[in-house]
């Protein structure tokens, strides 16, 4: 089953990719997509823990992109 994915900016490289590796190491599908001003990581949660991945998120410095905003 597949669920919708969560778009998170980032305020550089560095931190999404940070982000990301944490991300893929404890089990979460993640990919990168790039945009001018910022980094955005695409998550898709599924069987993950929803908090986990909104902490790790924070410590990196994201922000869930507005829903209405994105793709």
């Amino acid at each position: 089953m597949s669920s919708n994915p969560l778009f998170v900016n980032f305020p550089d490289r560095r931190s999404a990719y940070l982000a990301m590796d944490t991300l893929e190491e404890l089990g979460y599908n993640v990919g990168v997509t790039d945009s001018p001003e910022e980094q955005e990581l695409c998550l898709r949660l599924e069987k993950n823990d929803v908090t986990t991945a909104l902490e790790i998120i924070q410590t990196y410095g994201g922000v869930i992109a507005d829903p209405e905003i994105v793709h």
